[in-house]
């Protein structure tokens, strides 16, 4: 899947989402969420409820990782969800409120970007302190380093003119 045909999907889901949450359906899971006692009494099932949610969530979800996986991984794999990733997808749901959709939306905009922003900025900033803090210092220290170790390559670098035996 190109990267063209990515926001779109993205849109269709999140209207579908957004319908599906002000439905019927939508008004009996929040019912459940706050209270299933009380929500049985006024006639909501809570097993069919709750199977639902669940069957339209795994939808959600696995619609969401292989567009993930394919887009920017290109394949899957199990180094492609680490550990890491878990506790982002976690984090945005909780930051973001589990029952909030532009929330969730910002919160992953924000938990991406954050460290893209971080690296960008900071990065030649950290460089550009260093050197003033160090000054000379770096430059002789980074001159050592470097004959030391064209020093220790010449060493275990064989002989071109020494005798073949």
């Amino acid at each position: 899947m190109s990267m063209p045909e990515f926001p779109p999907i993205l849109v269709v889901m999140a209207l579908l989402v957004k319908n599906l949450v002000r439905s019927a359906i939508g008004r009996e899971w929040m019912a459940i969420r706050d209270m299933d006692v009380a929500a049985s009494v006024i006639g909501i099932r809570p097993v069919y409820a709750k199977l639902t949610a669940f069957a339209v969530s795994s939808f959600i979800v696995g619609v969401a990782g292989a567009l993930w996986a394919f887009t920017y991984l290109g394949t899957v794999e199990p180094h492609g969800f680490d550990l890491n990733r878990s506790f982002q997808v976690l984090f945005i749901i909780i930051i973001g409120g589990m029952s909030s959709i532009l929330g969730n939306f910002l919160v992953a905009a924000f938990i991406v970007l954050l460290p893209v922003a971080l690296s960008v900025l900071f990065v030649p900033v950290f460089f550009v302190v260093v050197r003033r803090m160090l000054g000379d210092k770096l430059d002789e220290s980074s001159k050592e380093f470097m004959e030391r170790q064209r020093d220790a390559e010449a060493a275990h670098r064989p002989d071109r003119w020494a005798r073949r035996r």
